[in-house]
Protein backbone atom coordinates (compact mmCIF):
# COMPACT_ATOMS: atom_id res chain seq x y z
CA UNK A 1 0.00 0.00 0.00
CA UNK A 2 1.31 3.22 -0.73
CA UNK A 3 1.52 4.98 2.61
CA UNK A 4 1.54 8.38 1.05
CA UNK A 5 -1.42 8.01 -0.68
CA UNK A 6 -2.89 7.11 2.62
CA UNK A 7 -1.83 9.94 4.27
CA UNK A 8 -3.05 12.32 1.72
CA UNK A 9 -5.88 10.72 2.15
CA UNK A 10 -5.96 11.24 5.97
CA UNK A 11 -5.25 14.88 5.02
CA UNK A 12 -8.07 15.94 2.79
CA UNK A 13 -10.60 13.88 5.56
CA UNK A 14 -9.33 15.63 8.34
CA UNK A 15 -9.24 18.93 5.81
CA UNK A 16 -13.17 18.51 4.77
CA UNK A 17 -14.48 17.00 7.75
CA UNK A 18 -13.51 20.15 9.45
CA UNK A 19 -14.41 22.85 6.09
CA UNK A 20 -18.25 21.06 6.88
CA UNK A 21 -18.07 21.68 10.86
CA UNK A 22 -17.71 24.90 10.08
CA UNK A 23 -20.19 25.00 7.53
CA UNK A 24 -22.75 23.76 9.78
CA UNK A 25 -21.70 26.93 12.33
CA UNK A 26 -22.15 29.01 9.31
CA UNK A 27 -25.53 28.08 8.52
CA UNK A 28 -27.10 27.49 11.87
CA UNK A 29 -25.70 30.84 12.77
CA UNK A 30 -27.83 32.45 10.13
CA UNK A 31 -31.20 30.15 10.90
CA UNK A 32 -31.05 31.49 14.35
CA UNK A 33 -30.49 34.74 13.06
CA UNK A 34 -33.19 34.68 10.64
CA UNK A 35 -35.35 32.87 13.05
CA UNK A 36 -35.08 35.62 15.68
CA UNK A 37 -35.96 38.29 13.21
CA UNK A 38 -38.86 36.73 11.71
CA UNK A 39 -39.78 36.20 15.48
CA UNK A 40 -39.50 39.94 16.20
CA UNK A 41 -41.38 40.68 13.14
CA UNK A 42 -44.24 38.59 14.49
CA UNK A 43 -44.38 39.94 17.82
CA UNK A 44 -44.73 43.37 15.49
CA UNK A 45 -47.79 41.62 13.90
CA UNK A 46 -49.36 40.27 17.37
CA UNK A 47 -48.72 43.98 19.33
CA UNK A 48 -50.31 46.23 16.68
CA UNK A 49 -53.33 43.90 16.99
CA UNK A 50 -53.69 43.81 20.49
CA UNK A 51 -53.00 47.69 20.80
CA UNK A 52 -55.92 47.89 17.40
CA UNK A 53 -58.10 45.83 19.66
CA UNK A 54 -57.34 48.03 22.72
CA UNK A 55 -57.79 51.42 20.72
CA UNK A 56 -59.48 51.22 17.38
CA UNK A 57 -59.02 54.97 17.07
CA UNK A 58 -55.68 55.24 16.21
CA UNK A 59 -55.81 53.89 12.17
CA UNK A 60 -51.65 53.49 12.80
CA UNK A 61 -51.95 50.47 14.47
CA UNK A 62 -53.88 49.06 11.47
CA UNK A 63 -51.09 50.14 9.19
CA UNK A 64 -48.56 48.59 11.37
CA UNK A 65 -50.17 45.27 10.99
CA UNK A 66 -50.51 45.49 7.49
CA UNK A 67 -46.69 46.17 7.17
CA UNK A 68 -45.55 43.73 9.70
CA UNK A 69 -47.74 41.41 8.14
CA UNK A 70 -45.68 42.08 4.46
CA UNK A 71 -42.46 41.97 5.98
CA UNK A 72 -42.91 38.26 7.96
CA UNK A 73 -44.27 37.26 4.48
CA UNK A 74 -41.26 37.90 2.39
CA UNK A 75 -39.15 37.10 5.41
CA UNK A 76 -40.73 33.34 5.20
CA UNK A 77 -40.56 33.41 1.78
CA UNK A 78 -36.27 34.00 1.90
CA UNK A 79 -35.90 31.49 4.72
CA UNK A 80 -37.43 29.06 2.76
CA UNK A 81 -35.93 29.82 -0.38
CA UNK A 82 -32.00 29.79 1.65
CA UNK A 83 -33.41 26.75 3.54
CA UNK A 84 -30.02 27.78 5.86
CA UNK A 85 -31.76 24.71 8.36
CA UNK A 86 -31.75 21.98 6.32
CA UNK A 87 -28.43 22.98 4.87
CA UNK A 88 -26.42 22.93 8.42
CA UNK A 89 -28.54 19.46 8.89
CA UNK A 90 -26.58 18.26 5.97
CA UNK A 91 -23.16 19.59 7.01
CA UNK A 92 -23.53 18.01 10.10
CA UNK A 93 -24.55 14.55 8.67
CA UNK A 94 -21.66 15.01 6.14
CA UNK A 95 -19.39 15.63 9.44
CA UNK A 96 -20.53 12.71 10.73
CA UNK A 97 -19.92 10.61 8.24
CA UNK A 98 -15.77 12.02 7.53
CA UNK A 99 -15.74 11.84 10.81
CA UNK A 100 -16.28 7.95 10.20
CA UNK A 101 -14.07 7.69 7.52
CA UNK A 102 -11.64 9.30 9.49
CA UNK A 103 -11.40 6.11 12.06
CA UNK A 104 -11.11 3.92 9.47
CA UNK A 105 -8.66 5.32 8.13
CA UNK A 106 -7.05 5.68 11.08
CA UNK A 107 -6.27 1.74 11.73
CA UNK A 108 -3.81 -0.22 11.49
CA UNK A 109 -4.33 -1.46 8.14
CA UNK A 110 -7.00 0.36 6.44
CA UNK A 111 -8.77 -0.24 3.49
CA UNK A 112 -7.72 2.61 1.25
CA UNK A 113 -9.65 2.09 -2.34
CA UNK A 114 -12.98 1.47 -0.02
CA UNK A 115 -12.54 4.49 1.86
CA UNK A 116 -11.41 6.48 -0.99
CA UNK A 117 -14.35 5.44 -2.78
CA UNK A 118 -16.63 6.23 0.52
CA UNK A 119 -15.10 9.35 0.74
CA UNK A 120 -15.53 10.51 -3.21
CA UNK A 121 -19.00 9.67 -2.71
CA UNK A 122 -19.47 11.69 0.41
CA UNK A 123 -18.00 14.71 -1.31
CA UNK A 124 -19.71 13.93 -4.59
CA UNK A 125 -23.30 13.79 -2.85
CA UNK A 126 -22.87 16.64 0.10
CA UNK A 127 -22.72 20.45 -0.42
CA UNK A 128 -19.51 22.19 -0.53
CA UNK A 129 -18.41 24.52 2.00
CA UNK A 130 -17.34 28.38 1.58
CA UNK A 131 -14.25 29.89 1.81
CA UNK A 132 -14.82 31.15 5.19
CA UNK A 133 -15.06 28.41 6.37
CA UNK A 134 -11.69 27.13 4.90
CA UNK A 135 -10.43 30.15 5.85
CA UNK A 136 -11.97 29.67 9.74
CA UNK A 137 -9.96 25.91 9.48
CA UNK A 138 -6.97 27.53 9.34
CA UNK A 139 -7.64 30.05 12.25
CA UNK A 140 -8.78 27.30 14.70
CA UNK A 141 -7.51 24.02 14.06
CA UNK A 142 -3.83 22.97 14.59
CA UNK A 143 -3.78 19.70 13.42
CA UNK A 144 -2.65 16.16 14.53
CA UNK A 145 -0.24 13.65 13.99
CA UNK A 146 -0.77 13.01 10.21
CA UNK A 147 -2.31 16.42 9.48
CA UNK A 148 0.38 19.26 10.83
CA UNK A 149 -0.46 22.96 11.40
CA UNK A 150 1.93 23.24 8.20
CA UNK A 151 -0.06 21.73 6.65
CA UNK A 152 -2.94 23.45 6.96
CA UNK A 153 -1.48 27.16 7.34
CA UNK A 154 0.19 25.88 3.83
CA UNK A 155 3.23 27.66 4.83
CA UNK A 156 1.77 31.09 5.29
CA UNK A 157 1.61 32.55 8.73
CA UNK A 158 -1.56 31.78 10.65
CA UNK A 159 -2.12 36.17 10.69
CA UNK A 160 -2.38 36.12 6.67
CA UNK A 161 -5.39 33.29 7.63
CA UNK A 162 -6.60 35.22 9.99
CA UNK A 163 -7.09 38.48 8.44
CA UNK A 164 -9.02 37.03 5.09
CA UNK A 165 -11.32 35.36 7.72
CA UNK A 166 -12.11 38.00 9.48
CA UNK A 167 -12.44 39.86 5.97
CA UNK A 168 -15.16 36.97 5.61
CA UNK A 169 -16.60 37.07 9.07
CA UNK A 170 -17.01 41.39 8.07
CA UNK A 171 -18.87 40.25 5.59
CA UNK A 172 -21.61 38.19 7.47
CA UNK A 173 -22.00 40.56 9.88
CA UNK A 174 -22.93 43.46 7.76
CA UNK A 175 -25.26 41.41 5.61
CA UNK A 176 -27.36 41.04 8.80
CA UNK A 177 -26.89 44.37 9.91
CA UNK A 178 -27.82 45.88 6.38
CA UNK A 179 -30.68 43.14 6.44
CA UNK A 180 -32.06 44.29 9.78
CA UNK A 181 -31.58 47.96 8.76
CA UNK A 182 -33.14 46.84 5.23
CA UNK A 183 -36.66 46.24 7.20
CA UNK A 184 -36.42 49.04 9.41
CA UNK A 185 -36.67 51.05 6.05
CA UNK A 186 -39.14 48.99 4.51
CA UNK A 187 -41.17 49.29 7.35
CA UNK A 188 -40.78 53.55 7.48
CA UNK A 189 -41.14 53.79 3.82
CA UNK A 190 -44.30 51.57 3.64
CA UNK A 191 -45.75 53.43 6.42
CA UNK A 192 -45.24 56.73 5.03
CA UNK A 193 -46.56 55.43 1.40
CA UNK A 194 -49.75 54.22 2.91
CA UNK A 195 -50.15 57.51 4.76
CA UNK A 196 -49.67 59.39 1.28
CA UNK A 197 -52.91 56.64 0.03
CA UNK A 198 -54.86 57.21 2.82
CA UNK A 199 -54.64 61.13 3.04
CA UNK A 200 -56.99 61.92 -0.15
CA UNK A 201 -60.03 59.22 1.32
CA UNK A 202 -59.75 60.88 4.50
CA UNK A 203 -60.03 64.81 3.64
CA UNK A 204 -62.99 63.19 0.93
CA UNK A 205 -64.38 61.65 4.24
CA UNK A 206 -64.49 64.78 5.86
CA UNK A 207 -66.12 67.09 3.12
CA UNK A 208 -68.95 64.84 2.79
CA UNK A 209 -69.19 65.19 6.14
CA UNK A 210 -69.56 68.55 6.32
Amino acid sequence: MNEEAVKRLKKDIYMTKYCRINAYKRTKSWDSFLQCVLFVSNIGVIAGSILSLINKSIEAYSYAILIASIITFALSLFISTKNFYSQSCEFKRTFNELERLEKLANDDNPNYELIRKQYDEVIRFSSNHEQQDLYRLKVEYFGNDIVTGNDILEGKDKKYWDKLYKKELAKDVLIKIGLSLGIYLVFIFFSFIISLIIKPFKRNEKGASK
